[in-house]
Order: C-alpha cells, then sequence, then structure tokens
C-alpha cells in the first residue's frame, strides 16, 4: 500500500510538470507498475499527456471560443498530429474561420487550411486550448486577423438570422361599464402575426373590435415583407403595407416598395452626430473624453495636433469634457457642447430611403390612392448635414431641402423648406392648383452650468395653400377642403436637473389655423423629489382645443411612502380637474418570490362625485401577462379584464411566452428535457415542460449574453455552460442550445477481468451522445451525469478491439446527490 501511494504521487507530480511544460513532459507507464501491475502495459496516456489534448482522436460537439467571446457550438474534428504522437489537434477550415469573424484574406494565398491542421502553422501568434471537461475550444487570435465592424455594431457575418419559425402576439382587452343604469361593453383583440424564413420576414397585422350596440369590426392593418442587407451602410427592404420613413417628410401609409437606412445596425458612434475633438498635445499625451463625469472615449495621442470623430456620446446628454494630461505633466481642459437635431449626422454618414407604390387609404370610396414616389438622402459632412428629397405624384409634387449644423456654443440647429404643389378639389367640387411653402427649425441644446435641456420644434406655412401628400389623399367629393387649415406648430421641452431638490420638466405646443382665430394648446409641468424614502410628484397642465375657446386646467399631486416589507407602499393621489378635485388613498405592491403579481387596492372621495373603491391586478408568468380591474361607487362599475403574450412555433415545437419582439431581437432556449430552468435578468421567463423558453427584446445587430439561472437547475441535470451570446437580427429568432445531460450523477467503479480498467480510460454511455465524457482513475473510478437507472458503458484505452469493453451498470434507488456503483466489463 505505501508502495502504490508512492508511485500515486509520482504520477500525480508528472502530470503537474507535464500542464506546465505542454508537451515536453509525457506519462511514462512503468510507474503505473505498483498499482495496475502488468495490466500497466495496456495504459495509454499519450492522449492526456500533452496541452490541448484530453481526448482521443474523433468528432465532438464543442463550443467555440475566441479570444474569450463565445461564437457557437460546432462538431469538430480531432485529429493525432503527424509530427508528435500523442498530440491531438482540431481540424478547422478556412470557412469555418470565416463564419466564425475572422479575415481568412489576412492569411495569405499560399496559405491553405485544407491542407494543414494547426491554426498555429498558419496565423502568427494565434494558441488553440481545448477544455475537454467543458468541451469548449479556445481559440486565442491577434486582432488583426478579426473582420473589423467598420462602421457597424457587430460584424455583418456575424448576425444570426436566425430558425425558420412562426410568431404570433396577441393582446385582449374587456371592459364591462354600468353608470345610472346604463351599461357599455366594449371588446378588443389585437393580433401581430409572422413568419421567419432564412432572412426574410412575412408580418400581418390585424385587429377585432366590438362594441355595445354596434357592429363587429375586423380589419387588416399591415401586410408586407422585409429583409435587412448590410451594404450602403445598412438597410432594409420592404415589400407590401407599410408607413413611409418619417425623417424628412411626414410619414403616410404605403402599398408598395421600400428601402430605407436601419440606424441599429451602425456603430453608437455613427448613429447619431456627436463632434469632432481636436486639439494640440505638447507632449505624448492621453486625451480623455468624459460625459456626465463618466469617461467615454480615452487614446493616447503623440506630439501635434489630434482629431477624433468618433466619440461615443449621448447626444442629447450634457456637455463633453475634454482632458488632454501630457507626459510633461502639462493638463489641458475645455468643454465642448454636446446637442444634436434628428437630421445631423456624422462625417461620411448617409441616411436614405426610397418609397415607390401608392398612398393606403382606410376607405377607399373616400380616399384617393394615387401613386407615389419619395426619395430621401442626407449627408454628414463635418459639422454640417446636407438633407433633402422630393415627392412625386399624379396629382401632387414637393421638394424638400434642408441644413442642419453643429454650432460649439449655441447648440444644434436644423433648417429646411419645402415647396409643394398639389391638385385638389374644393368645396365646390373643382379641381383647383394650389402652391406653398412650409419652413420648419429643429434646435437642441443642453447647458452643462446649469444642467438644463432645450429642444424646440417649429414648423410655419408660408400660405394657406401649402399641403402635404397625407392631406391631399384625404380630401375627395365627400370630406372636400375646407377653410381650416394648419398655419404653424411650434413644440418645446425643457428638463431641469435640481439634484438634490428633484427634477423639473415643462412641455408645450401650440397649432395655429388658417380660418380660425382659435389655436390649439396643450401645456404641461411636472416636478418630481425625492425625500428620503418618499416619492412626490406634482404635475399641472391646460389644454384648448380649436373646437373651444374653453381651456381644461388640470393638477394632480402624488406621494408614495414605502412599506415596511419593501414590496409594498402606500399612495396619496390628488387630482384636480377644472374645479373636480378627488383625493385618493390606497396600497400597492407586488408579491411571491419573483414578483409575479403586482397589485394595487384604493378608495377615494371628490367634492362632486360619489365615493369610490376598487382594485386591478396582473400577473406575470413565462406564458404572457393576464389581468384584471374593478371600481365601483353608487351610481356606477366597472370591469374589465386583459390578457397579452406570444406564441412561438418552430421545427423544436411550441412554446408560449411574453408578447415577441418584431422589431428586436428573440431567442429561443432549449435546454432538452430540462423543465423549469430561468434565465438571468429576466425572471419571469423559464423553459416549458418539453425543455424550450423564449427571451424577447434583445439588441438587433448586437452581442446579447443569454446565461441560465444555476440556482434553477434541477439537481438530476447537468449544463456544462450556462452562458451563450447572440447576435440576431431584426425579427430573427435565435436558437440558444444548451447540453443537458438528465439522469442521475454516479461515482462507477470498472473492473475487467477482476481488475480496474487502465487508468485513463474513455468511459462514455452507449448509444447516447449527449452524455458527458468521463476518464478513469488509476483505480478504475469515473464520475458521469445524467445517467438512466440502467445501461452499458462504453469503456476504451486504445483503437483496437482488445483495448475496449463493455460494462452495464444498475443504479439502486437513492436519495444521495451521487451514488457510488461498481461495474464489470465484458470483451
Amino acid at each position: 500500500m505505501h508502495k502504490k501511494k508512492i508511485a500515486i504521487a509520482i504520477i500525480l507530480i508528472f502530470k503537474y510538470h507535464s500542464s506546465l511544460a505542454y508537451s515536453d513532459m509525457e506519462f511514462d507507464n512503468d510507474l503505473l507498475f505498483y498499482s495496475d501491475g502488468k495490466s500497466s502495459k495496456d495504459i495509454n496516456l499519450k492522449y492526456f499527456s500533452q496541452d490541448g489534448s484530453g481526448v482521443l482522436p474523433g468528432t465532438y460537439k464543442v463550443d467555440i471560443v475566441i479570444n474569450n467571446e463565445n461564437i457557437t457550438s460546432e462538431n469538430i474534428k480531432f485529429i493525432e498530429s503527424k509530427e508528435k504522437s500523442g498530440e491531438v489537434y482540431p481540424y478547422i477550415t478556412k470557412e469555418m474561420l470565416s463564419s466564425w469573424g475572422i479575415d481568412i484574406y489576412f492569411l495569405g494565398k499560399q496559405q491553405c487550411l485544407d491542407e494543414c491542421e494547426k491554426i498555429e502553422s498558419i496565423i502568427p501568434d494565434a494558441r488553440v486550448k481545448f477544455d475537454h471537461k467543458k468541451m469548449r475550444l479556445d481559440i486565442s487570435i491577434p486582432q488583426i486577423y478579426l473582420k473589423q465592424p467598420g462602421i457597424y455594431n457587430t460584424v455583418p457575418d456575424k448576425w444570426n438570422e436566425g430558425i425558420n419559425s412562426i410568431l404570433l402576439n396577441y393582446d385582449y382587452n374587456t371592459n364591462n361599464q354600468k353608470n345610472n343604469n346604463k351599461y357599455y361593453t366594449s371588446s378588443f383583440i389585437g393580433i401581430n402575426s409572422g413568419v421567419n424564413i432564412n432572412a426574410w420576414r412575412f408580418r400581418r397585422d390585424f385587429s377585432w373590435s366590438k362594441q355595445s350596440r354596434g357592429k363587429q369590426q375586423f380589419k387588416i392593418l399591415n401586410t408586407y415583407l422585409q429583409k435587412d442587407y448590410s451594404v450602403l451602410q445598412g438597410g432594409e427592404l420592404t415589400l407590401g403595407q407599410a408607413n413611409s420613413d418619417g425623417v424628412i417628410f411626414d410619414s403616410f401609409p404605403l402599398s408598395g416598395l421600400q428601402l430605407a437606412s436601419n440606424d441599429s445596425m451602425l456603430a453608437p458612434y455613427m448613429t447619431s452626430y456627436s463632434p469632432i475633438i481636436r486639439g494640440i498635445a505638447s507632449s505624448p499625451s492621453v486625451v480623455t473624453v468624459k460625459q456626465n463625469n463618466n469617461v467615454i472615449f480615452r487614446k493616447n495621442v503623440e506630439t501635434g495636433p489630434f482629431e477624433f470623430n468618433d466619440i461615443p456620446q449621448a447626444i442629447s446628454g450634457s456637455d463633453l469634457k475634454v482632458e488632454i494630461r501630457g507626459s510633461d505633466g502639462k493638463v489641458q481642459t475645455y468643454n465642448q457642447v454636446a446637442a444634436s437635431v434628428p437630421m445631423l449626422l456624422r462625417k461620411g454618414r448617409a441616411r436614405y430611403s426610397l418609397a415607390i407604390g401608392k398612398y393606403r387609404a382606410d376607405d377607399k370610396s373616400m380616399f384617393r390612392e394615387s401613386p407615389i414616389i419619395q426619395t430621401t438622402l442626407g449627408w454628414g459632412f463635418g459639422t454640417e448635414t446636407l438633407y433633402g428629397g422630393f415627392q412625386l405624384s399624379k396629382d401632387y409634387n414637393a421638394q424638400l431641402l434642408g441644413i442642419a449644423k453643429y454650432l460649439e456654443t449655441l447648440g444644434a440647429i436644423s433648417f429646411d423648406i419645402t415647396q409643394a404643389n398639389a391638385r385638389i378639389l374644393d368645396k365646390y367640387g373643382n379641381f383647383d392648383n394650389k402652391k406653398g411653402q412650409s419652413l420648419r427649425i429643429n434646435y437642441s441644446r443642453n447647458f452643462e452650468q446649469t444642467d438644463t435641456n432645450i429642444n424646440v420644434t417649429g414648423v410655419k406655412y408660408n400660405s394657406h395653400d401649402f399641403y402635404n401628400f397625407s392631406e391631399t389623399q384625404n380630401l375627395s367629393k365627400i370630406n372636400p377642403i375646407n377653410d381650416t387649415h394648419i398655419k404653424s406648430r411650434i413644440s418645446i421641452s425643457i428638463s431641469q436637473n435640481l439634484n438634490s431638490y428633484g427634477s423639473l420638466t415643462l412641455s408645450g405646443s401650440q397649432d395655429s389655423y388658417w380660418g380660425s382665430s382659435l389655436p390649439s394648446q396643450n401645456f404641461q409641468v411636472g416636478y418630481n423629489l425625492l425625500i428620503g424614502t418618499v416619492f412626490m410628484n406634482l404635475a399641472a397642465g391646460t389644454s384648448k382645443s380649436i373646437y373651444s375657446n374653453k381651456k381644461e386646467n388640470n393638477i394632480s399631486l402624488m406621494l408614495s411612502v414605502p412599506l415596511k416589507n419593501g414590496n409594498a407602499s402606500a399612495n396619496y393621489m390628488m387630482a384636480n380637474s377644472s374645479g373636480k378635485t378627488q383625493n385618493q388613498i390606497g396600497i400597492s405592491g407586488s408579491m411571491f418570490q419573483h414578483n409575479n403579481l403586482s397589485y394595487s387596492l384604493y378608495g377615494s372621495k371628490g367634492n362632486h362625485s360619489n365615493n369610490a373603491f376598487g382594485f386591478n391586478t396582473n400577473y406575470h408568468s413565462s406564458m404572457g401577462d393576464i389581468g384584471g380591474s374593478y371600481s365601483s361607487s353608487k351610481n356606477s362599475r366597472q370591469i374589465s379584464a386583459n390578457g397579452r403574450g406570444g406564441l412561438l412555433i418552430s421545427r423544436y415545437g411550441v412554446a408560449m411566452s411574453t408578447p415577441l419582439s418584431f422589431s428586436g431581437g428573440n431567442a429561443l432556449i432549449r435546454t432538452p428535457n430540462a423543465e423549469g430552468i430561468q434565465f438571468n435578468g429576466n425572471s419571469y421567463a423559464k423553459t416549458n415542460r418539453f425543455g424550450l423558453g423564449v427571451i424577447t427584446n434583445l439588441m438587433p445587430y448586437s452581442k446579447n449574453t443569454i446565461s441560465l439561472d444555476v440556482n434553477s437547475i434541477p439537481d438530476n441535470v447537468e449544463i456544462i455552460s450556462a452562458d451563450k451570446s447572440v447576435i440576431p437580427t431584426k425579427g430573427a429568432v435565435v436558437l440558444s442550445q444548451y447540453k443537458t445531460s438528465i439522469g442521475n450523477r454516479a461515482l462507477i467503479s470498472i473492473s475487467l477481468n477482476n481488475k480496474a480498467v487502465p487508468f485513463g480510460s474513455i468511459v462514455t454511455l452507449k448509444d447516447d451522445d449527449n452524455i458527458q465524457t468521463g476518464i478513469a482513475s488509476e483505480n478504475g473510478q469515473v464520475y458521469l451525469a445524467g445517467l438512466p437507472m440502467k445501461g452499458v458503458l462504453n469503456v476504451s484505452w486504445g483503437r483496437t478491439a482488445d483495448k475496449r469493453c463493455l460494462a452495464k451498470y444498475s443504479l439502486p434507488e437513492s436519495t444521495s446527490p451521487i451514488t457510488v456503483v461498481n461495474a464489470i466489463c465484458y470483451q
């Protein structure tokens, strides 16, 4: 026994040093004589003494990780090196590397991976390491050989178009009211449906509604086919019924073809404008750019002038603080204004749209459906952006030209002018030619000294005869032109941070009309303050319609005080509308482990109404949301119910979920036969009885990390890796599949001819590729997870038949996390 322990210690020492020296160290089988006797001659450890080995030659499904980033899972063939016995390397082709985001054109014309077996011999300074326990292949490659995203958020080659699937969202609401013995009921169902086939997205939206004493209404809202593309700085092709791009011209419903830019494909610094940072370094320096005291950019520069035009800043935020810290100890600092308007683009950025089709009217008998061509283009030149476009139809044409400018002291401003010519019906049923101009201005500025943000939009119609395209289509004999026509429009919003004194927001708009001296107005002011744990909101507003000179004044006060348990709060609300005051007190909160159930109870009393009480509740689950409300007073009662969710159908089965994202990305989580596994960052979603779960609202064209909540994994489930990364395209359903071993965990001692199987033998469950591979220890013991109660094990310590055997095992009923059993191997 003493000699056996010495032998084992020596083996461990050699194993440790082999891991340090990699392939320079090998096991000496003679050292195993004291533990395995004559059987030590049969022990084959050459595949376990080399770095990156640990498996026999063959094909295995492994996770591909490049520079610590999870890329994909693929079947990889492992072959034995011709140069050194026992060395096993993954056989990887150029096509594989290209699909993983590696630029194979950097490798040279004479180099061909198809004729080589090691990445290290093709890519200088590359390193490969295989972890057989996690079935993970780590590849380290110099950054220069990786495909660069350029202006894109991620490399287009890595975009995942997702799996073929059918998507369905539903939104249901029903309401029943009784007021002074009069009843009113209404019901609504909204459906968003879609089919994903490769990169194509087919979408159809429709709704059903019914009101008391009214007819049922079923309406098809939009039907279109869509596909994205990465050329021309990224964009989307849309065929069918959709709304036109509304960045420059007013949006309108269209049936036809559209091409338009898609900003979500681009890197954040390209999707909106930020100023160019320029300066002069008196010595080798570090340039740091901060916004709201957060470092958003840092780079080393040499002595002399420098210029940066890729600062990833939030445009509507505060000013930029630039610090130049030289190696000579000199520090220069200055502020640069941060502001933007919708048309302001970075240098070299193009934003475009093209629409060909016809106006889509809700009622063809009342409105025209004229054919139209619309095109727009904006181009960034630095601190200026030029933009424009035209609309051309049978009875309408318009031309727009504008400029946006960034001013370091004043902020961002844009100005454009539109000339329109329309042939429309007047109120006498005659066609009349109308010509007019509109002027539009946008302004944005943040004053960092006071932390004040201002946004202003103003539109001026120079004459009564200016009409946009939608207005001309909505005029007919049944709905003729009238004298009340928009004359000017202005809107303004101001936000003011008061630090410990809260925050203040103001917003307002006013529309004036030709043929009317009554403007339409809407003004709001809000104030928020947190005092300790007590939250207060004070709001006031006034509005006036063009059809009435009477103002509607509103004011409200809300107080919220959290209760001791932290999941509930006591609330007070006072609301006054045109002299009618309502006071309400109540309690709101959430229940259960993941706060799935939210609720509120309240009672109210008013000076012009009866006392009332009510409640509302909503339950969130992995299959959607359901909720309801009830309120009652002396003369009235109201009951409502609602539900919303999604349904996903694919080759892997059916899964219900929260509403699917048609404008973002979705992930179908597959943990075969593992039920109830939850996901980090999404407390409501979990896998169903078939091991399927859905995560919605992923960022399209961006890297999203999906992590399983390891605390929710059942004891009989083994998952090798709980983290995956996905980059979905818009509307895609990407598959995130995890290797799961379902069953028991056991430590099995395997013997052959009354002796332990050779040290280093590979042990797998027969006829099951998903089970983990185990390696026998010096006494023939192996740990395996996900085992059924009975089965047959494949044991191999070489390639020939005399170095393989089969072992039947049977696990007893046990409450222990790990069962210890013996098994006899037969050849």
